[in-house]
């Protein structure tokens, strides 16, 4: 037993001896460079505006996103060849760039205006943040109905103007483009609940819709209104959205003044018109799949929700106050258009049910300084009036 422990121990020291100058090499992982995710979508939608204000190419939005959480996405804004009309358009294959001319196979940079994005942005409508894309390019390539859409875009963070490098997205599948091209005229048939008068007006009727420009508006006349033969107006706006007009007299007599208005009516049974339309952004939504004109909507006043209510009301000219009303007011009215009449304008129809904008936004093009001439110059707005009953 002592031999064995002597020999263990000799061959230990013969060893240590061996490599007391031993150098270790030391060596250092090969460097992997960080490849940016590329984010698939598998939804896409897009719009078709036409030849905005003579450009010689067809202004699209498309907006991708997956189906599972539509508040996140990109929005791209840009101009493709030029189609005759909706159903020969398609997106053209190849390279978009961007630039600011209108010109085919560009694209716009994102923008903030107030609060809304224009252009092409990344979105995230749950937190509210947005990724403009001021550099880049994007290709186009399609096999049948299917299109492959890639991005290798740069951009900035909307709030805190950091930069953001390396933004790829693809996508590739079937769009459903919807026409945004304006409606010259339409026929309509008309429903909702009147909830005024008594007796009540009719709950259905029918007329005409027809696009109307002067000086300062872009509007729609829609005629017959309640079945009174009386024209009311709404206004387009510069991003397409639409707004009951009601500071133009529609109808007068001896006594009053008539205006199409907004309203509701509380839990006292007092009609409350001449709502403030800019502080509610109240708008008039279109849907062009349905090609429904949607009036209905609420209005919140004091932490309280009211049904909304359109309507024709009587103003004295003396006092200035409302006093009577013409037409019944009416709750969820919807008018189902005919389309006899459409072209591409400056000038769209916007959809009812997209929280991205999805209808052509024309502020897309005076923020990206090509040269639209458009305004929408309002009067000034009555005092606050209320009607009981």
């Amino acid at each position: 037993m002592k031999k064995t422990v002597f020999f263990i121990w000799a061959l230990a020291g013969i060893i240590t001896s061996c490599n007391s100058d031993l150098d270790v090499e030391i060596t250092t992982p090969e460097y992997i460079p960080v490849v940016p995710p590329v984010i698939t979508y598998n939804n896409a939608e897009g719009a078709y505006g036409g030849n905005i204000m003579g450009y010689g190419s067809t202004y699209f939005t498309l907006d991708c996103f997956n189906s599972t959480n539509p508040n996140e996405g990109i929005k791209i804004t840009g101009f493709s060849l030029l189609s005759t009309n909706f159903a020969s358009f398609k997106l053209t294959e190849g390279t978009y760039n961007l630039a600011t001319t209108g010109a085919a196979s560009t694209f716009m940079s994102g923008t903030m205006r107030e609060n809304n994005a224009t252009g092409t942005f990344l979105y995230n409508s749950n937190t509210n943040k947005h990724t403009l894309i001021t550099g880049g390019s994007f290709t186009v390539a399609l096999s049948g109905n299917i299109y492959t859409v890639t991005t290798n875009f740069t951009g900035v963070d909307a709030v805190t103007g950091n930069t953001v490098n390396d933004i790829k997205i693809n996508y590739s599948g079937a769009i459903r483009f919807v026409d945004n091209s304006i409606i010259e005229k339409s026929t309509y048939a008309a429903n909702g609940i009147p909830k005024w008068k008594t007796p009540s007006g009719p709950g259905t009727w029918s007329g005409a819709l027809e696009f109307a420009q002067n000086n300062t508006t872009d509007y729609y006349k829609i005629t017959n209104w309640s079945n009174l033969n009386i024209t009311v107006f709404c206004d387009i706006g510069a991003n397409g959205t639409i707004e009951i007009d009601n500071y133009s007299t529609v109808s007068t007599d001896a006594i009053y003044d008539y205006y199409f208005e907004l309203g509701y009516i509380d839990d006292n049974r007092t009609l409350t018109v001449n709502i403030d339309l800019e502080k509610y952004d109240y708008w008039i939504h279109y849907n062009p799949i349905t090609k429904i004109l949607d009036f209905s909507g609420t209005i919140t006043v004091a932490g309280k929700t009211y049904e909304a209510v359109v309507g024709i009301a009587g103003w004295n000219r003396t006092t200035n106050d409302p006093e009577i009303t013409l037409s019944d007011f009416y709750a969820n009215v919807k008018l189902q258009l005919a389309p006899v009449r459409t072209s591409s304008a400056n000038a769209i129809m916007q959809q009812s049910n997209n929280t991205q904008d999805f209808a052509i936004d024309m502020n897309d093009l005076a923020t990206n300084h090509i040269p639209v001439k458009f305004t929408n110059i309002k009067a000034e707005k009555k005092d606050k009036g209320k009607l009981s009953k």
